[in-house]
């Protein structure tokens, strides 16, 4: 099956490439036409992406593209220690609202 990304670049199964809305990076596991759309899935997404929102890129860009892994933790971490920390300064305020 014949394809192209939003460069013109052919795009197959196998092919890595970037969704242009989110910076979403991963290898295309599937291609299908509906309605006369081109749609294509990653292999690790349960989602189709329209070819002319995807572009291809080389398996090396992935990294580039992705966000750190490790934000997640630390963005988990940084919350939950925020609530521990307003709750322990809120019995520092006296009625007037001023610590």
């Amino acid at each position: 099956m014949e394809a192209c990304d939003i460069r013109g670049k052919t795009i197959s199964i196998g092919s890595y490439a970037r969704y242009n809305g989110t910076g979403t990076t991963g290898q295309i596991e599937n291609l299908k036409k509906e309605n006369n759309t081109m749609w294509a899935k990653f292999n690790d997404k349960d989602l189709w992406y329209s070819l002319d929102t995807l572009e291809v890129i080389k398996e090396d860009d992935i990294k580039k593209f992705n966000k750190d892994d490790d934000n997640s933790e630390k963005v988990k971490y940084i919350k939950d220690n925020a609530k521990d920390n307003a709750v322990s300064n809120f019995s520092d305020v006296d009625a007037c609202g001023a610590g």
